[in-house]
């Protein structure tokens, strides 16, 4: 229960931002006929399909890598980066981010050397040519 109270945090505090994420509209936790309550649950826009794997030929590695990146400008790591945590949105193709349990909202990102980037660049299957194209235009972008 901790993680999907950590969870809802994670989307509050992203709430009003231009984040990649679905829109988040509360907590759920219903009630039996008894009185009894059930367990909580995210109520949150649907975003699409989860992704199977990191280098299949439609996914759309660039625009994952700057959702991730959008996140870690907002001071959100993920900690938990995974095919099935990215939505892809059936119509634009657009990614979402899903499943912050894990996720810190103090996150200082150092791009270059951030290891949940790197580690995002070996899923990707990104070779390091491409991969610095894509740290120089965050830089650029941020400056």
């Amino acid at each position: 229960m901790d993680m999907i109270l950590r969870e809802a945090e994670v989307y509050s505090a992203l709430e009003g931002k231009s984040a990649p994420t679905p829109r988040f509209w509360g907590l759920f936790r219903p009630y039996d006929c008894d009185g009894s309550s059930g367990e909580y649950a995210l109520l949150l826009d649907d975003a699409g399909t989860p992704l199977d794997c990191f280098n299949g030929p439609a996914v759309p590695r660039k625009q994952i890598f700057d959702a991730l990146v959008g996140l870690h400008k907002l001071g959100i790591q993920h900690n938990d980066i995974r095919p099935q945590n990215v939505l892809l949105d059936p119509v634009s193709g657009t990614p979402s981010i899903i499943d912050f349990g894990m996720a810190s909202l103090d996150h200082v990102c150092p791009m270059e050397r951030c290891l949940e980037l790197q580690c995002l660049q070996f899923e990707l299957e990104v070779d390091d040519d491409e991969w610095e194209i894509w740290i120089q235009g965050i830089s650029s972008v941020s400056e």
